[in-house]
């Protein structure tokens, strides 16, 4: 399954091709026509993620996406992430890289260190990582192609987080377990999956974007008292599919 989900580099082939100078909407116009002129699906590249760009893009100017890790009943906030028309700032509550961007420049540094990078950051990059966080790996997407083609290996829906459903399988599917979908809107509201190093089950959920007026100051002031260097680094380091 791993290397199926390679394709999924494919399907952000659409929009995250386009030229340096594109600006953010035309980037997300791009990747939503190249969605809907899908004519033979494929497990992360599909017609209906169209929709999916227009909820996690369009539903408001800027937007706020909690991101939350439960693990043995224990839920905690993990990362938050503030966008909106070319930017994005990432806020890690555990671990991973924190962000901040100023105009066509990233400032990341990693959890709890006070050094960092200050990389570029253009729009098609932007966008790319900002579908990465509430889709990481295209393993959400993953499982909801595998019920839209086989529904038969999942139970009958329930319930679930962010006002969405449970579609649970009835076995796992190598590691994963569950995703929890609003179809409407297609937002993935969770996916649960077994970390097999840790050996517990894990369940990611992720808030549906909520309007916001601005980016508050405390999460751009973050920058403060953090030593930056050059990088000639790029934010898709951060997006692995394997």
């Amino acid at each position: 399954m791993h290397r199926q989900l390679l394709t999924g580099l494919v399907a952000l082939s659409f929009f995250v091709a386009s030229a340096e100078s594109g600006e953010w909407d035309d980037l997300i116009n791009e990747g939503i026509a190249a969605y809907k002129s899908i004519k033979e699906p494929r497990q992360v590249a599909f017609p209906e993620m169209a929709a999916r760009l227009e909820t996690l893009f369009r539903s408001h100017r800027l937007n706020h996406v909690q991101i939350f890790t439960e693990k043995g009943g224990k839920r905690s906030l993990s990362t938050e992430i503030y966008y909106g028309d070319g930017e994005l700032h990432v806020v890690q509550h555990v671990k991973g890289w924190n962000l901040v961007t100023k105009g066509s420049e990233a400032y990341e540094w990693e959890f709890g260190k006070r050094t960092g990078e200050i990389t570029m950051a253009a729009p098609k990059e932007l966008v790319a990582y900002t579908i990465y966080l509430t889709d990481p790996a295209f393993f959400p997407t993953y499982l909801h192609h595998l019920y839209l083609t086989k529904p038969e290996l999942f139970d009958d829906a329930k319930a679930g987080e962010s006002g969405c459903k449970e579609l649970r399988l009835k076995k796992p599917h190598k590691f994963l377990h569950a995703i929890h979908i609003d179809e409407e809107h297609l937002w993935y509201g969770a996916i649960e999956y077994e970390n097999r190093e840790a050996g517990e089950r894990t369940k990611v959920i992720f808030s549906k974007p909520k309007a916001i007026d601005q980016i508050p100051d405390k999460v751009l002031d973050r920058v403060k008292g953090i030593k930056f260097r050059k990088s000639t680094n790029s934010l898709s380091r951060h997006r692995t599919y394997l």
